[in-house]
């Protein structure tokens, strides 16, 4: 997580300073079970060094290794990816969400090492060196120098308490009924890469849902992955300028959801792509031809608290063809199960009227 400069303003946003990065100055800090904690150098798919005070340990990431070979033979891969490292310490490092777990000859898994926070050293103009720091496990931020520490807290003056709610998982957008305004700056995200290499955003929770339920399918031999989820106004606004200019004005309203009516705003909206004997199938027109494997994955979807959102046969309720793909999560199972039985509509759920479909 580097910036190539931080600027420092004061309470009425005057700028106060800025901070240049220092090239080269960031470190990436682990933590292992054992408490040692460690300095790594390297870059995520080809080689790692762990320094510690007392000890250094060499890692280097075989691409011909059978797993490597076949996970770089795409071409790109993400820091959710399985990346297998040989130590010269004789152990084995398999990598993924940058947690390290460590196998020794046996091929038992000994414990792991983990990721703790990010630093990053920066230049002010006064000559004082400053360290931005980002700590991975309890997600926030703090800059310290000469020994001084700062804590960010990351909200400007002008946040309201509106923006500080919780959020209502069964929050409802779509054609006709837009996000609610704080919503955006209240949503947590976490960022993950798919397996074709695309960052995917998506609500903390719902992710959290999502691992649970990939987990539960691929029991049934049944793999999944993300194709999209949470997408800004800004970004949905981006889309409709691009594809007005492309395909024109008919064809936006018919086919793309106006900025701030879009369910994908929310974080919780899903959309699924299939892995099928280690092939990536995320067309559309591809992934209706698997109709029993998409059946198999809603019989699990109310279990981690979603529901289908967009049903085949009610597509004037919902105001969306079907789409076996996109699951929505309401963080209730119970609901979850209560609309799953019933074969409802979330719109029938909430008691909203149809949405209609565009002519």
């Amino acid at each position: 997580m580097i910036y190539n400069y931080i600027i420092v303003a004061d309470e009425n946003h005057n700028i106060i300073d800025k901070w240049e990065i220092i090239p080269d100055s960031t470190d990436e800090i682990y933590i292992g079970d054992d408490g040692t904690e460690y300095v790594v150098i390297g870059e995520l798919g080809e080689s790692y060094t762990f320094k510690s005070a007392d000890k250094t340990i060499n890692l280097t990431c075989d691409p011909e290794e059978e797993h490597n070979k076949k996970l770089f033979a795409k071409g790109e891969y993400g820091s959710e990816d399985d990346i297998y490292y040989n130590g010269d310490d004789g152990k084995v490092y398999v990598v993924k969400d940058f947690i390290f777990t460590v196998y020794g000859t046996n091929g038992k898994a000994e414990g792991k090492i983990a990721m703790q926070r990010y630093e990053d050293k920066y230049r002010s103009s006064n000559g004082k060196t400053y360290i931005w720091a980002y700590i991975q496990s309890e997600e926030k931020s703090y800059i310290k120098a000469d020994g001084d520490i700062i804590e960010l807290d990351m909200k400007t003056p002008d946040d309201s308490s509106e923006k500080t709610q919780e959020l209502d998982y069964l929050v409802y957008v779509t054609k006709n009924t837009k996000l609610p305004d704080y919503w955006e700056d209240t949503v947590k995200l976490v960022h993950v890469k798919n397996s074709l290499g695309d960052d995917v955003a998506v609500e903390k929770k719902a992710y959290d849902a999502y691992l649970e339920l990939k987990s539960d399918l691929e029991k049934e031999g049944i793999y999944v992955d993300l194709d999209s989820a949470f997408r800004s106004i800004a970004q949905q606004q981006a889309i409709v300028d691009d594809f007005t200019v492309t395909y024109g004005e008919d064809y936006v309203k018919q086919y793309v959801a106006v900025p701030g009516f879009s369910e994908h705003h929310t974080g919780l909206a899903l959309d699924l792509y299939l892995n099928i004997d280690g092939k990536d199938v995320y067309l559309n027109e591809d992934m209706v031809e698997y109709p029993e494997i998409w059946a198999k994955i809603h019989e699990k979807l109310a279990d981690h608290g979603f529901i289908l959102r967009y049903l085949d046969g009610k597509e004037e309720i919902t105001g969306y063809s079907y789409e076996p793909w996109h699951i929505r999560y309401i963080d209730s199972v119970d609901i979850a199960e209560e609309i799953t039985e019933k074969g409802e509509t979330f719109e029938e759920y909430l008691g909203k009227p149809a949405v209609g479909l565009s002519k």
